[in-house]
């Protein structure tokens, strides 16, 4: 997973999505779907999401999936926060 504060490992990112609260609310906003191939693809989107008690987040997220053992595994997840 690659973030603007710097790249996690898979184990990284696992610990630090299980320690993360849930979203209060989130709004994906024109999500698409980029084909690379048949088993394959980039889901791309902006969100506006909020966490209880915290400021509203803005990103563009890319989250890129592979098929694998007949079910859709996510093979890396990027998000480039909004700037005010």
């Amino acid at each position: 997973m690659a973030f603007s504060f710097g790249v996690l490992s898979q184990q990284e990112a696992i610990g630090a999505m299980e320690a993360a609260p849930p979203w209060s609310n989130f709004e994906l906003i024109e999500p698409r779907v980029v084909e690379l191939s048949p088993d394959s693809g980039i889901v791309v989107y902006r969100v506006n999401a909020q966490r209880a008690g915290e400021e509203p987040y803005e990103a563009i997220i890319s989250s890129t999936f592979v098929r694998g053992d007949g079910r859709w595994l996510l093979a890396f997840h990027q998000q480039s926060p909004i700037a005010d």
